[in-house]
């Protein structure tokens, strides 16, 4: 069992769009997420390439996450 069966996709996406949204060092803007065919989408807008990193970063050991894109966009 990898995880990735414990919870519901909509149920993991909000999860993770919550503690990304409270991550002081990611300061996300139109904050996206969701679980698509087996990988996991990060979209929005943020402020450094660091907060880029940190957000995919963050999240990789969380439950139920496997492959992550990150098409979050520096804006700064």
């Amino acid at each position: 069992m990898n995880g990735q069966e414990n919870f519901p996709e909509s149920y993991r996406d909000a999860c993770v769009a919550s503690f990304l949204n409270a991550n002081p060092q990611v300061c996300p803007k139109k904050l996206r997420v969701k679980t698509e065919g087996g990988a996991f989408y990060i979209d929005g807008e943020v402020d450094s390439w660091f907060a880029k990193q940190v957000a995919q970063e963050s999240i990789r050991n969380m439950a139920g996450i496997g492959q992550i894109v990150n098409r979050l966009e520096v804006t700064a």
